[in-house]
């Protein structure tokens, strides 16, 4: 009985402690990603309140609304019950995977992509109200020299900007 009721315990605590690393919170929004080795990273995106207003007035963010498989594999797989949550986690996740495969057509070595430890990315509407996801991150060129870069990730048109 006393251990079922600390396995219990043990697996509530996990799966609460999993659930709290992607959030909303004081307009931060805390995910992970993964890095060039697939290594889970850590990280934050500042993001202002009327930008997520914004984003639920959206015709993908109404799409994602009535996407019932979506919300519940983010549900079950992620412990996302937000649907804005998870939506933002397929944005940044987006933007993640388009910046991997563009420096991959330069680097030869694309499994040296990392995320900038403590960095804080953003996500915001630009002048023409596309969703930009932005970020920084490290990466190492043939001659093995770290770079660091910023990547901007436009939702909208689906193209990454990188800048050295």
């Amino acid at each position: 009985m006393m251990k079922t009721i600390l396995l219990t315990f043990i697996i509530l605590f996990n799966v609460s402690a999993y659930s709290q690393n992607i959030k909303i919170e004081n307009e931060i929004f805390y995910t992970e990603v993964a890095n060039g080795v697939n290594q889970t990273r850590k990280a934050k995106f500042s993001i202002a309140k009327e930008t997520i207003d914004k984003i639920k007035l959206s015709d993908s963010y109404k799409k994602v609304l009535t996407d019932t498989v979506f919300l519940k594999a983010n549900l079950t797989k992620r412990k996302i019950s937000d649907p804005a949550v998870a939506y933002l986690y397929s944005q940044v996740n987006a933007a993640v995977l388009m910046t991997k495969f563009t420096i991959s057509l330069n680097l030869k070595n694309k499994l040296t992509f990392d995320f900038i430890e403590d960095s804080v990315g953003d996500i915001y509407f630009n002048d023409q109200s596309e969703l930009i996801v932005k970020f920084y991150f490290k990466s190492k060129n043939d001659l093995g020299n770290e770079i660091l870069s910023e990547s901007n990730y436009n939702k909208n048109t689906g193209k990454v900007d990188i800048t050295r």
